[in-house]
């Protein structure tokens, strides 16, 4: 340590301040005094806090009009110590100079250059190193005072960043209009090539003599071709870049790099731009052109180009700028060397066309690292899933992504200081622009979209992939609506708030408890944080919220965003004194001061006071609710004649009802909500936090298990149900689709509803394609619904379908789409109706008129037994495919206790089924029948429930069991299978399955049961109503229990011989022989 130590340098010091702001000095074991004279004065570092630089942070984070005042008032105050007095003139001279306001710069830099020339020993070396000599040769130059400038130059240390120095000293060869003075165009040259000798680089020169010296007109002075396996892919986004372009892959053709393949994506440019491109194509294969239709963003248009990139090696360049002959050369080969790194990156600077080196940062260097240089090895980018398709700054989330993911050390700077990209200054860009500007990197939109990446990036590990996808529907974390290239448009907020939302404010623990009550009610809520002036320095937003942002409970505002609220709540009192520059535009519908904690505990009252009107005005503005869908579906709203939207935002959306053909509630629960405690219908999460997490509405179309054979016929199948619980019609068509893999068709499947992920499955096992159709049936609406019937013809035209197969006479849609397609239909009849039913009353139709109006519109009519196709004379073609079931897995024993012989009615428990005959069977047997249990299997429907209470069951001999989704768990409870509908039923499903499962059969004489039923030899068949025979039955089989058994297996036999697979394959291709004949 020095003997002597100047006594200003003594007064200077904050050693505890020192060591916490510098623990390199503390780790290695110096003391402040010794570390700061021996090597901090010279390496740049700051003695002590200064006043002046905590206010210009403050000055850069949002409060421009206080801090200036500030550092007016030290500037000025003749008390005021030296260095507080030269870093507010630098704070001010280069606030003044990032907006290009040089006049109000200038007394400042007069200030500084004034001590700079008479005693250069008393600048602090932290005011070289932040930059003070190339911000004052800068404004001068820019004022045309060259002459202060080159006087400047005479004291200056060279040793400090002597690239840029170079750099600095070439603007001294303009004017601020460009014009060149003092020296001629080649010494400017060579202070720049000077950078590039001494690198062993190649220098530049102009490409055209006769021409001014500028971006445009530089041009590498020798080319050495570098020829090497290792193809580089370059990605160009572009759009309306005509004045450009041509410099920017100019210098990407002239790289000494050959092996390239230069991918422009125009992003629906409207100049002249893709046909400069073409030209260029003509004079080098190596660039290739991809065009937009519509502009999506420059990220956009680089995971376009990624997805045709073939390099080993993949980068980025933007249409503006210019590159050393080198670059790519550069990158490539540390990535060549090195297998662990994964990324290289250059430096670049920025520049104006005239060649005039800008310093855009308020920091100490022209030359700085450029994310957007970075070259990767393509399996890296690839599966990172390219990058984040925001406004600005993917380029450092990407940087960022790959640190987290593979280590700091996994990403190489090669050359720092030497800039190898010239990135030209382009007035009205996003850089440049106010909302996206570089500086909201330190209060707006850069700042916030830098915190909720990171959250993301904290979570992730190489262990696993980053992939953000490259068409992203749901996002891996949130971005400010203001750097979404398609922001929510009419985004409304329940309550807005207003507050200083860091850690250090001092209510912050009331403040989290107070958002944590409104979060948990699922309030929509946005945040602006207004930092408090008065602190030291600028706190950012709390990490607490910050993590509430990133699971999208509530929103971050960015200074310059518009949006409505109900309610905008300002918290807190003082604060509000030192107003930030700007801060967003809110309409709202009452505005409120709560200055203190009392008066905050009323903030959640009033916000659920507005709720209900919020949530109806949120539906009705999203423009999802459609009333014409609403009235198809649900008839009783047409028979009340209500408003439609009216009913749904008062009853139907918590009854679960439809909103909209494209918004599916079961689609959405199940992807979203299954695994989330929240207790908020579908729509309303959406419409608050699913929307700008960009979750679907809709199931997409679901890919099957059968490869799609292009010699092979399509056949479009249309389900008309698949609720929770499924019957008869719906396993008939599993059993159908089996059929058609038989016959090797190719199978096109729709569905109404995504209810039974179960049953979708077995129809994905079994089809190619399964896409849910949003249909009413006939019975909800008396009119085919339009929408669905496009939809069912944009299918017909994608998939090629060649026949249209509809699964019920119901369901009109797809038959009328394919009448409109010319392609033949055929409809599946399971269902035999009469003038009384409560399909014909619902449709106000006689039941021949329905059959007629399904005949005219379908070509074939395939009927599920002969007692079907009986009834179906209104149909030119008539054939018979009956149901089957699968053998092997009803080959179950019937295992009987004589003692307790189960007998059931398996049903959908609906009136017609005859649940209610069944109970007066068993109380006809009750008495005299003792070891007989009466099972009614099927869902507790209103009838049932009915039938419950009414129900006179004295030796409690009737149990009711809930549905039983897989049928053979429901028959194995019983010994004896029972059918008393009082419809006529067109098959008898649940009676097959009972004679497959060797249970004894009874039923109704009537309807398709003779078919199935030889009355004695494998089960009985009963006159219909005779219930006392039905007793009479059930009692001979319980006194008789062998009885059963061998009419069990009679059953069985009689059931594989006539409706096995193979019955109904061969039935099938009948049918379809004659719609194809």
């Amino acid at each position: 340590m020095p003997k002597s130590i100047r006594g200003h340098d003594k007064r200077a010091l904050d050693p505890e301040w020192y060591l916490s702001n510098y623990p390199d000095v503390a780790n290695a074991g110096f003391t402040a005094l010794e570390h700061y004279t021996a090597h901090g004065k010279k390496e740049g570092r700051y003695p002590r806090l200064l006043k002046s630089k905590s206010i210009e942070t403050k000055l850069w984070s949002g409060f421009s009009d206080n801090a200036i005042t500030e550092l007016v008032h030290i500037f000025n105050d003749l008390t005021s110590e030296a260095e507080e007095k030269m870093f507010s003139a630098l704070a001010l001279a280069r606030w003044y100079s990032s907006r290009r306001q040089w006049n109000h710069a200038e007394p400042y830099v007069e200030f500084l250059c004034a001590i700079l020339i008479t005693d250069s020993s008393a600048v602090p070396g932290y005011l070289y190193q932040e930059g003070m000599h190339l911000l004052i040769t800068d404004v001068f130059v820019r004022l045309n005072r060259h002459q202060e400038a080159k006087n400047l130059f005479q004291h200056i240390n060279y040793d400090r960043c002597p690239n840029d120095m170079l750099l600095s000293a070439s603007n001294l060869l303009m004017s601020s209009e460009g014009q060149h003075i003092y020296e001629s165009e080649q010494k400017k040259l060579d202070l720049i090539n000077k950078i590039f000798v001494d690198s062993n680089l190649t220098t530049l020169a102009k490409k055209d003599e006769g021409d001014i010296l500028s971006i445009d007109n530089i041009q590498g002075a020798y080319r050495d071709q570098v020829s090497s396996p290792h193809k580089v892919s370059i990605l160009i986004p572009v759009f309306n870049a005509e004045s450009y372009i041509e410099t920017a892959l100019r210098s990407l053709t002239f790289q000494t790099w050959t092996n390239l393949e230069i991918i422009v994506v125009d992003d629906a440019s409207s100049d002249r731009t893709k046909e400069l491109v073409a030209a260029y194509i003509a004079k080098d294969s190596r660039v290739i052109l991809i065009s937009h239709k519509t502009n999506k963003g420059a990220y956009a248009a680089r995971n376009t180009a990624l997805k045709h990139a073939t390099g080993e090696f993949v980068t980025t360049h933007d249409s503006d700028d210019w590159s050393h002959p080198e670059k790519i050369q550069l990158l490539s080969e540390p990535l060549i060397h090195n297998n662990k790194l994964k990324a290289a990156l250059g430096h670049w600077v920025r520049v104006e066309p005239s060649l005039h080196f800008k310093k855009p940062r308020p920091d100490g260097h022209l030359v700085h690292a450029s994310v957007s240089t970075l070259m990767f090895k393509s399996d890296v980018i690839k599966t990172q899933g390219g990058w984040d398709e925001v406004k600005v700054a993917a380029d450092s989330e990407m940087y960022e992504r790959v640190k987290s993911l593979y280590g700091d050390q996994s990403i190489v700077e090669v050359l720092p200081g030497v800039p190898l990209v010239f990135a030209r200054d382009v007035p009205g860009s996003l850089t440049t622009t106010d909302t996206t500007h570089a500086f909201s990197e330190f209060f707006g939109l850069r700042q916030i979209y830098r915190a909720q990446y990171s959250i993301w990036h904290d979570s992730l590990s190489s262990a696993h992939t980053a992939n953000l996808s490259i068409f992203p529907r749901h996002r891996s974390f949130p971005a400010p609506a203001t750097n979404l290239v398609i922001p929510p448009l009419d985004k409304i907020y329940e309550v807005v708030l207003f507050s200083d939302f860091s850690f250090e404010a001092t209510d912050y623990n009331y403040l989290k408890l107070i958002i944590d009550k409104i979060v948990n009610q699922s309030v929509s809520v946005a945040v602006y944080h207004w930092p408090d002036y008065r602190n030291t320095e600028i706190y950012f937003i709390s990490p607490y919220l910050l993590s509430l942002a990133a699971t999208y409970r509530i929103d971050i505002l960015t200074p310059t965003q518009r949006l409505d609220t109900k309610l905008l709540a300002f918290l807190g009192d003082s604060i509000f004194s030192f107003h930030p520059d700007a801060v967003p535009t809110v309409q709202f519908k009452r505005c409120k001061a709560y200055p203190n904690i009392r008066q905050i505990a009323d903030l959640l009252p009033d916000v659920l006071e507005l709720r209900e009107e919020f949530n109806h005005n949120l539906i009705a503005a999203s423009g999802i609710f459609s009333s014409t869908w609403y009235e198809s579906l649900y008839p009783d709203i047409r028979e009340a004649m209500v408003n439609p939207l009216s009913h749904y935002l008062k009853y139907g959306i918590y009854e679960g009802r439809s909103a909209s053909p494209n918004f599916n509630n079961e689609f959405y629960y199940q992807t979203y909500l299954s695994d989330k405690n929240i207790d908020l219908p579908p729509l309303l999460h959406y419409l608050k936090f699913g929307k700008p997490q960009g979750y679907q509405t809709f199931p997409p179309p679901l890919s099957g298990d059968i490869v799609l054979r292009k010699k092979r016929r399509t056949v479009l199948v249309c389900g008309h149900a698949a609720g929770k619980q499924i019957f008869g019609a719906e396993r008939s068509l599993i059993e159908i689709l089996d059929a058609f893999v038989e016959l090797k068709y190719n199978v096109i499947v729709t569905i109404p509803d995504y209810t039974n992920t179960e049953y979708l499955l077995a129809l994905r096992k079994r089809s190619h394609k399964v896409l849910v159709v949003s249909s009413p049936l006939w019975t909800q609406s008396p009119i085919p619904y339009s929408d669905a019937i496009s939809k069912f013809r944009e299918i017909i035209d994608e998939y090629s379908i060649q026949a249209v197969h509809t699964n019920t006479i119901m369901q009109r849609e797809p038959l009328i789409a394919a009448k409109q397609a010319g392609i033949r239909s055929i409809v599946h009849v399971h269902e035999i109706l009469d003038d009384n039913d409560e399909a014909c009353m619902h449709i106000k139709m006689p039941a021949s008129r329905i059959y007629q109006t399904v005949s005219e519109i379908a070509d074939v009519a395939i009927a599920n037994s002969q007692f079907t196709a009986s009834h179906l004379h209104h149909f030119k073609s008539v054939h018979v495919v009956s149901n089957n079931v699968n053998f092997q897995e009803f080959d179950i024993e019937n295992k009987i206790n004589s003692s307790s012989i189960s007998i059931a009615i398996i049903s959908s428990n609906i009136e017609k089924k005859g649940v209610s005959d069944f109970i007066e069977v068993a109380n006809l047997l009750a008495q005299s029948l003792d070891n007989a249990r009466f099972l009614i299997i099927g869902p507790c429907t209103a009838h049932v429930q009915s039938l419950k209470t009414n129900i006179i069951d004295k030796n409690n001999t009737i149990e009711f069991i809930d549905y039983v989704s897989n049928p053979l768990l429901a028959i194995s409870q019983a010994n004896i299978i029972v059918s008393m509908s009082t419809c006529q039923e067109t098959f008898g499903r649940t009676i097959l399955e009972g004679m497959a499962a060797r249970r004894a059969v009874i039923a109704y004489d009537r309807g398709a049961f003779s078919e199935l039923i030889k009355d004695g030899e494998t089960g009985f068949l009963i006159s219909f109503k005779d219930i006392s025979q039905v007793a009479g039955k059930i009692k001979e089989l319980c006194l008789n229990p062998g009885k059963i058994t061998s009419l069990g297996e009679k059953g069985r036999m009689y059931a594989i011989k006539n409706f096995n697979k193979s019955c109904i394959k061969n039935q099938l291709h009948s049918a379809y022989n004659s719609v194809f004949s």
